[in-house]
């Protein structure tokens, strides 16, 4: 009887030894799960983050380049009449109907970058749109533009201030898009520019 009372407490403190290190096992990998499901969980978080950054700065890639073309191709329009302005010539009716076009789609492009830049790009995109704004409303208006002794035009701006804004408009977004200072043109592009 001693001997099936010392069986059966064995069996039973078996049993709960048994229970207690199942317990301590099943904790564990509980612990392992949860660890492993906040892991996962901050990974997406991080995946999802840095998907969000490469989604607005294409964003706002796309939206600088459009913007500099646009600056580009403006520039490349009010070249010829301002000269023409400065000399007293007459601008035709094309070239007043294409800066109001080019100026509309600059307003537009300019719209887009507002919403999603930094206030420097937001402050340097403004400035140049208004510049070459004015310099617009002046040749197409035949404006009072006055050449000073070194050529440029100034106050209302000129060729040369135009260039001068769009320079600054490149620095502002190749900082928002961390894009190194290194002239990424080579030197003949660029001084097509000018």
């Amino acid at each position: 009887m001693i001997v099936g009372v010392l069986g059966i407490a064995g069996v039973i403190g078996g049993q709960l030894v048994n229970a207690w290190r199942e317990d301590r096992r099943w904790r564990r990998e509980n612990e392992r799960e949860d660890l492993r499901w906040r892991r996962e969980n901050e990974r997406e978080q991080v995946k999802s983050v840095h998907q969000d950054v490469l989604h607005w700065r294409e964003k706002r890639l796309n939206y600088y380049g459009e913007y500099m073309a646009l600056l580009d191709e403006w520039q490349e329009l009010l070249r010829g009449p301002l000269v023409d302005v400065l000399s007293g010539e007459v601008v035709s009716v094309e070239v007043g109907e294409r800066t109001t076009e080019i100026t509309r789609r600059a307003r537009a492009a300019l719209g887009r970058i507002l919403l999603i830049a930094s206030e420097e790009v937001r402050k340097t995109t403004s400035d140049a749109y208004y510049l070459h704004s004015a310099v617009s409303y002046h040749v197409v208006r035949q404006g009072e533009l006055r050449a000073s002794d070194n050529g440029a035009v100034h106050p209302s701006g000129g060729h040369a201030e135009l260039i001068r804004a769009r320079r600054s408009v490149e620095a502002a977004f190749r900082v928002d898009l961390s894009v190194p200072e290194a002239d990424l043109l080579p030197e003949s592009k660029c001084s097509r520019l000018d």
